[in-house]
């Protein structure tokens, strides 16, 4: 069986954009695949629904206001350095970001960093 194996991080980029009628699925399809794909070699994409209070950055308890807000991970594994491929990830986000038309409504990016062992098999 060929394998192709290896220790790897894997990249969360969690885009959160609140609930607008911009078409933020779009907005990925049209302008971030093949600055990705180019770096990375391809990418996936998950939708998503999360929660966080206006106070959110302080310290607990928690008591704010509570939001819900649509989202889009972006989701990449890699061989070079998480620090470098974060890098390139964030430049082509803001790149796309800075072609789509109209005002994007997001202003921070959420970043996960887990080292991963990564597998294929053919079939």
């Amino acid at each position: 069986m060929q394998t192709i194996n290896g220790e790897r991080h894997k990249i969360a980029l969690t885009f959160g954009y609140g609930h607008t009628d911009w078409n933020v699925r779009e907005y990925f399809l049209r302008h971030l695949p093949e600055a990705v794909c180019e770096s990375f070699g391809g990418f996936r994409y998950t939708t998503g629904t999360g929660f966080w209070t206006a106070d959110g950055n302080s310290e607990p308890p928690f008591t704010g206001e509570i939001f819900e807000e649509d989202s889009v991970t972006l989701i990449v594994t890699v061989e070079e350095s998480p620090e470098s491929a974060v890098s390139i990830l964030r430049a082509s986000a803001i790149e796309a970001k800075n072609q789509t038309a109209g005002d994007v409504p997001m202003e921070w990016v959420n970043v996960e960093i887990t080292q991963v062992q990564a597998a294929h098999f053919n079939m």
